[in-house]
């Protein structure tokens, strides 16, 4: 499966800890674009080092982030 504009990505050197947005392609330099899909970030990367996530994986990654935040909030309220 080859990577696409519009894929949402992770790099492999950095072990799929922040996923992307693939926001340009340069075939001739195998590099790829990218836009932070949940933070401020812009970035490149080489096509061989991305990984696409699915959106079962996706789905996962942000019931995951969900609950983290909505346990910190609890700790917050807590506190105070």
């Amino acid at each position: 499966m080859s990577i696409q504009l519009g894929d949402i990505v992770a790099r492999r050197s950095y072990d799929c800890d922040v996923l992307f947005r693939v926001v340009s392609i340069n075939e001739e330099e195998g590099q790829a674009e990218l836009s932070g899909e949940d933070l401020r970030l812009l970035a490149d990367a080489p096509i061989t080092d991305l990984v696409i996530i699915s959106r079962e994986e996706l789905k996962e990654r942000r019931k995951k982030t969900k609950q983290k935040e909505a346990d910190s909030f609890r700790l917050f309220r807590q506190d105070y």
